[in-house]
């Protein structure tokens, strides 16, 4: 997870104002470091150029031959491996766009198609299932908000 994800799940902001153009400072990044942000907005800007394919394209797109298996294929291959924090960008920056722009002709063959694949309810349902459990063995205190941050990234 990169850290400005880590902060923004936090709640924390960027505390320091830094300018990103200000080359007095060197950034000292690892490969790892520059890697895993490169293919983390590689990740993100395939979903903003999905995201804006429904909008953009209109009607064109979801007569498209093959479009909802094809999503499916492609975009929701091994969905049970991306971790929860990268799901957000999957709904609010593909899904609801493309679910929005969709003609009410086409909800049967391309939305219910992609939304079967992607089975949320399942995924939450046995989050809260895990969360239960571990509440009611006396694993999780209402108190100890930490245990529960870290007994979640434990089960992720």
């Amino acid at each position: 997870m990169l850290e400005v994800d880590k902060n923004n799940l936090l709640g924390i902001g960027n505390l320091s104002p830094i300018d990103v153009l200000d080359l007095t400072k060197p950034k000292a990044q690892t490969p790892q470091d520059r890697m895993q942000h490169f293919l983390s907005m590689v990740h993100d800007f395939c979903y903003h150029i999905l995201g804006n394919t429904g909008p953009s394209f209109g009607r064109d797109l979801y007569q498209l031959q093959g479009l909802a298996p094809g999503l499916v294929a492609s975009v929701f291959d091994n969905l049970e491996y991306i971790p929860d924090y990268r799901l957000r960008p999957i709904v609010r920056v593909f899904l609801k766009p493309f679910i929005c722009s969709c003609p009410p002709a086409f909800y049967e063959t391309v939305i219910l198609p992609v939304l079967t694949h992607f089975y949320m309810f399942v995924r939450l349902s046995s989050k809260w299932q895990y969360i239960t459990q571990l509440y009611d063995s006396g694993g999780i205190d209402d108190e100890q908000a930490d245990t529960q941050v870290s007994c979640l990234k434990q089960h992720t």
